[in-house]
């Protein structure tokens, strides 16, 4: 079955449904895939799966809280059987990591058809619903992949490239908005998804036009301040190592993905390993130019921890103990 066809089949299971429950990672192609379907259907419930990109039978009460009738899940890399067999409900899975169809669900990954298709599912979305080309776009960009049509949007500015567009230009900002307002307690979160719902334009956000824009804009400043701050500290591990190591504690706030992110658009010829210890765990995210899933499963092997992604980007978590060896293994097949 093509692309098209699984659209088809996608957009008729989501206009049919009186309460779709929305699955989503929590980053800004995650987000922006939930936030293209909420406002394009106007209907359902959103919640974001933190930490790790698995949805498993822990999930299932929010499917009975809701009463859903449907499931959508978004750039989310492994669903579990438990999860599937138990819910008993249709399930629509849009992602874009290595292709891992289920039984028992509507899978769309462009990866099915082209291992080097990487459309993020925040342009999936757009292309479902031919709708918010703007949330597409940002989604698109903020995990490293440039949309067909790019040079339409007045906030993105060439070069086209990656860290051009998510470090020196409006386009990136937002990016970084969006992701910090998903940082925080949950009412905080529940507030910020609920304004950018009501948004309509990039403009309301960059010049906080409106109430909604405002707040967003005011949560993107404050955590700017930190995250500032962090990317300095960072920055200073630097030495005659390709790799490129930093920890923190819980006591600040999870930016470990972005500074990642950021570090690897300075440093493109490092390994970028970042991570936040929490709750006698260590949450990480590895970048570098290199094949990165292969040697991270090699260097988890028979540790207690999970992890995964794309070629270039992957994070997880791991045993505060166990992350020493992590990183020794990869260095080891990495160097």
């Amino acid at each position: 079955m093509g692309m098209n066809d699984l659209f088809d089949d996608a957009r008729k299971l989501l206009e049919e449904s009186a309460d779709p429950l929305f699955f989503y990672h929590d980053d800004p192609d995650g987000l922006c895939a939930y936030l293209i379907l909420k406002r394009y259907f106007k209907k359902g419930h959103g919640h974001m799966v933190k930490a790790s990109p698995y949805l498993s039978a822990d999930f299932l009460p929010r499917v009975e809280e809701h009463k859903s009738d449907l499931i959508v899940v978004l750039d989310i890399a492994h669903i579990e059987e438990d999860f599937i067999q138990q819910a008993k409900l249709p399930i629509i899975w849009i992602d874009h990591h290595d292709p891992n169809p289920k039984k028992g669900t509507i899978y769309i990954n462009p990866k099915n058809y082209d291992q080097k298709d990487n459309k993020p599912a925040s342009w999936l979305c757009h292309l479902l619903t031919n709708s918010d080309f703007w949330l597409g776009a940002v989604g698109s960009v903020s995990d490293w992949e440039i949309p067909e049509g790019i040079e339409k949007l007045e906030i993105a500015t060439p070069p086209y490239t990656p860290s051009h567009l998510l470090f020196e230009t409006q386009l990136g900002t937002l990016v970084k908005v969006l992701s910090f307002n998903l940082k925080g307690s949950h009412s905080d979160v529940k507030k910020s998804i609920a304004s950018l719902e009501k948004i309509n334009s990039p403009e309301e956000i960059l010049s906080h036009s409106t109430k909604e824009g405002e707040l967003l804009w005011k949560k993107y400043n404050k955590v700017n301040r930190e995250y500032d701050a962090q990317l300095r500290l960072a920055d200073s591990q630097r030495s005659s190592d390709p790799f490129i190591v930093y920890t923190y504690s819980e006591y600040h706030t999870s930016l470990t993905k972005d500074l990642a992110n950021e570090m690897y658009a300075r440093h493109p010829d490092r390994i970028i390993l970042l991570g936040r210890e929490k709750s006698g765990k260590v949450m990480f995210s590895l970048r570098g130019n290199k094949n990165l899933p292969d040697a991270l499963a090699k260097a988890l092997a028979g540790l207690d921890g999970k992890g995964g992604g794309h070629e270039h980007a992957c994070g997880g978590w791991i045993n505060a103990e166990d992350f020493p060896e992590m990183r020794k293994r990869l260095k080891e097949n990495l160097s």
